[in-house]
């Protein structure tokens, strides 16, 4: 493991603290080799815990998945949320609707083929799929959200209207504590590797900043 002095996360960001009031801890858009092969280390290692790909024959030799088993990473945005130290210790990408084929969600056989029909009418640089989303088990979900606040913000500024995605009902309960209305489902669940997951939609204009931090309590800071 590197040390905190040769991370190289990318846009030379060398600051790491809080965000959003001090309830969430940093995240941002990783755009060097460094920062996306650290978020693609740690979603193999959910993958692998949850059983998500078969063992650790699919990891490359750096801990990342195999390139047969993930396609999406030469079209994706990652993402990732940073502990006090500069770690990754949580993370999500966006994979844009420029990729060569049908987002992974719009290819599930349950979803309302209305709702496909309307996504797939939009531009392609307007629509995106969040996915592969993971966190250390030893962080809270402030993680989890950072990592979502930063794509909001990285998605506003590059003027996408919509995102899906593909969760089971476990995931779907965790982001609707953010909010009981964005996350929609489109559809019946789907058959999936280890639990079936469910087409979802989100329109960006729907997002508000506040609910990012719903729920959420200052940290409790012990001077010496």
């Amino acid at each position: 493991m590197e040390s905190a002095g040769t991370r190289d996360y990318g846009s030379g960001v060398t600051t790491l603290g809080r965000d959003a009031g001090g309830l969430l801890p940093l995240a941002r858009l990783l755009d060097s080799e460094y920062g996306v092969r650290e978020a693609r280390r740690l979603q193999a290692q959910e993958y692998l815990r949850i059983g998500y790909v078969p063992g650790s024959d699919a990891l490359r030799a750096d801990g990342t998945l195999r390139d047969d088993l993930d396609p999406w990473v030469a079209h994706s945005r990652h993402f990732g949320a940073f502990d006090q130290a500069g770690g990754v210790r949580a993370t999500c990408r966006v994979i844009g609707g420029e990729a060569p084929w049908p987002l992974p969600t719009l290819q599930l056989p349950t979803m309302d083929p209305r709702v496909r029909r309307e996504l797939q009418r939009l531009p392609s640089e307007q629509l995106g799929e969040i996915s592969a989303l993971a966190r250390d088990l030893d962080v809270g979900p402030e993680f989890t959200r950072a990592v979502f606040r930063a794509l909001w913000l990285d998605g506003l500024e590059r003027g996408l209207t919509h995102w899906v995605l593909s969760v089971d009902r476990i995931v779907l309960r965790l982001l609707r504590g953010m909010s009981e209305t964005l996350f929609r489902v489109a559809g019946e669940p789907s058959p999936a590797p280890v639990r079936p997951v469910l087409p979802v939609w989100i329109k960006v204009a729907d997002v508000s900043g506040d609910i990012f931090t719903r729920g959420l309590t200052p940290a409790l800071v012990v001077l010496p």
